[in-house]
């Protein structure tokens, strides 16, 4: 099943490198940028249905033009709210955790997906499947797909103990 990603806008912006680098245009120079960079997901890839990034701010600010990036929604938190409490609320009132990726190198942005039930990229992590292009066996990558967030945990604690671990953790 075809994930919808929530990209946590400002802090993968600050955590791409070649992302950062547009800030000296302008914000709307980055924020464009990392659009065209979720469009081009979407033409090499078919495990992400949906991008939608989530910014702080408002929509009277500058958007980029959507219709030109089919498949990516900006969404700009209200007044008063941050993009990091939005991006929950959204996982929530949206019940997009069974079926949402989140996106961010914020601990506490990713903390409340884990809790959510949603699966949580690091920027790293986004940015490096990009680069390899496959996209699960629908485009002839692996079809076994990565742990959640909890699964993982699980899978790290067995092994924790199983290898005898614990005392050194403590």
């Amino acid at each position: 099943m075809k994930k919808i990603a929530i990209l946590d806008g400002y802090n993968v912006i600050h955590a791409v490198p070649e992302l950062e680098r547009k800030l000296a245009h302008g914000l709307e120079a980055a924020r464009r940028a990392l659009g065209v960079l979720c469009a081009d997901w979407l033409t090499r890839r078919r495990d992400i249905a949906e991008f939608r990034v989530v910014f702080d701010g408002d929509s009277s600010v500058g958007t980029p033009e959507q219709g030109a990036m089919k498949g990516v929604r900006f969404i700009y938190s209200p007044s008063g709210q941050s993009a990091d409490r939005w991006i929950a609320d959204m996982l929530h009132d949206l019940n997009l955790a069974r079926n949402g990726v989140v996106v961010s190198n914020d601990r506490a942005v990713a903390a409340n997906a884990a809790a959510a039930g949603a699966d949580v990229w690091s920027v790293d992590r986004f940015t490096g499947m990009m680069s390899r292009g496959s996209g699960g066996a629908e485009s002839g990558g692996t079809d076994k797909p990565d742990p959640n967030s909890r699964q993982a945990a699980a899978i790290n604690a067995r092994l924790i103990q199983e290898w005898g671990l614990e005392s050194e953790n403590r």
